[in-house]
């Protein structure tokens, strides 16, 4: 029984850890947001994304894909971007007049609900 404690013990204090941490220089965290209509009823979405590194001071990474979805958006994207795209730090979305004269609401829900 006393070496199923000690077991135990070694587990909990050396399997511990920060399994999923994410290093701020590998991901990318998508700060300004566009959406605006584009071809065939699609959403041409564009990215805003700063490049954090060593001699990399005011530079920013913009990417735009034309989806059906703002998710799909963000998935393509996803791929073509050197780094791991994370949406959580968004502080700017610019809607074009076209869009939001057909109305939002659809587009924002998933604004909602991450």
């Amino acid at each position: 029984m006393k070496k199923v404690f000690v077991l135990w013990l070694v587990f909990i204090f050396f399997l511990t850890g920060c399994w999923d941490q994410r290093i701020y220089e590998r991901t990318g965290f998508i700060i300004e947001l566009g959406i605006e209509t584009g071809r065939d009823k699609k959403l041409l979405v564009t990215y805003s994304v700063p490049v954090i590194g060593l001699g990399k001071s005011n530079l920013v990474e913009l990417d735009d894909e034309e989806t059906n979805l703002l998710r799909e958006g963000r998935e393509e994207a996803r791929k073509v971007s050197p780094k791991l795209l994370e949406g959580g730090k968004i502080q700017q979305i610019l809607v074009s007049n076209e869009l939001a004269a057909k109305g939002i609401h659809n587009v924002m829900e998933i604004f909602t609900r991450d």
